[in-house]
């Protein structure tokens, strides 16, 4: 079964195109169980999984605030795919159990990240550290790339609070957005 937040994934993941023709290189693998020992392989995996499901649990304070985060992490699921599990992504009854995170600090402290937005972040740097050490130059490149445009996501939500007026921020978001960081976390 696949999570949405890997549905959604998927959404902003384009065919690869192949000239008439060319020969489709990819084959079909036989789907094999593992223990939960074996899928620690697949923790990257989780991390970005869990990330995008974070944050499409954030409030959108823009409109295209959510594509811009997607087509980042589709491309770093591209990229995760290609280097640690041989183009193909893993399904989420694989993936492993992820440890709870620990409390994120307060957004003063964390470049002014809320504690949601703090989650999201510290799996993409988790997902980076265990991924970075198996790739290539040009991998390694496009997969920064690929979660600096994640982050970017991240920075436009600070954007946005601390200049409500900046790029059109959807009417009444930033008070949603705050209501749930209250409730989710407490004051302080």
């Amino acid at each position: 079964m696949i999570s949405p937040a890997v549905r959604a994934l998927q959404v902003f993941s384009q065919p690869s195109t192949r000239a008439k023709g060319e020969i489709n290189a990819q084959t079909e693998i036989d789907s094999v169980q593992l223990t939960p020992r074996d899928n620690k392989i697949f923790e990257p995996a989780a991390h970005l999984e869990r990330a995008a499901q974070e944050y499409l649990n954030l409030v959108p304070t823009h409109p295209t605030e959510q594509e811009e985060f997607l087509h980042g992490a589709s491309e770093v699921q591209k990229v995760v795919a290609e280097v640690l599990y041989g183009g193909h992504w893993p399904e989420s009854d694989e993936l492993p159990e992820l440890p709870s995170s620990k409390r994120p600090g307060s957004p003063k402290d964390n470049g002014g990240l809320t504690r949601s937005e703090q989650l999201v972040s510290d799996d993409l740097i988790q997902l980076y550290r265990k991924t970075v050490g198996s790739a290539t130059p040009q991998q390694h490149k496009r997969l920064a790339t690929a979660i600096h445009l994640c982050q970017s996501g991240l920075q436009g939500r600070i954007l946005r609070r601390d200049y409500p007026n900046y790029w059109m921020s959807a009417p009444g978001s930033l008070e949603r957005d705050s209501q749930r960081e209250s409730t989710r976390w407490g004051r302080g």
